[in-house]
């Protein structure tokens, strides 16, 4: 299923002086497979959203992401999960805010790296996405899509 996914920002920041300084950008990528998931997190047990190791994994790859909740919960992106023990796996965690979208342009991200050496690793992609609820006391909804 071929198409183009169209991603938009917009941000308008009201100074104190009540003038409105907007943002906008658009992100638009072509695909040839698009893969739309909703995980209802109802615990605190982590749930991997995609892996592209598994297989029933309906994508090995993607040229953009997007996750939006509906409530707090933890993302987690994993990078060199899949070496079989070449390089070390590492996690990077982030908080998605209700309603607030986390949007990538690609699966490229730099593993290896030591302290202090941001980006001096080695080019590599993403390769696993995990997430988890932080309470158990409600349901959190997170949609992602993925396009390849």
């Amino acid at each position: 299923m071929a198409g183009q996914l169209k991603m938009t920002t917009t941000i308008e920041d009201t100074d104190p002086f009540s003038s409105i300084e907007p943002l906008k950008k658009t992100f638009t990528v072509a695909y040839t497979n698009k893969v739309e998931q909703v995980h209802a997190l109802s615990d605190t047990l982590p749930v991997t959203a995609w892996d592209p190791q598994s297989t029933t994994s309906p994508a090995t790859i993607f040229a953009a992401l997007m996750m939006l909740s509906d409530g707090t919960c933890y993302a987690e992106l994993g990078i060199n999960t899949d070496d079989a023990g070449t390089d070390a796996a590492q996690f990077n965690s982030f908080t998605l805010s209700p309603g607030l979208p986390f949007m990538l342009g690609a699966d490229d991200a730099y593993g290896d790296h030591t302290t202090g050496a941001a980006l001096a690793g080695t080019l590599d992609t993403i390769d696993k996405i995990r997430l988890v609820n932080p309470t158990a006391s409600s349901t959190v909804n997170v949609k992602i899509i993925l396009v390849t």
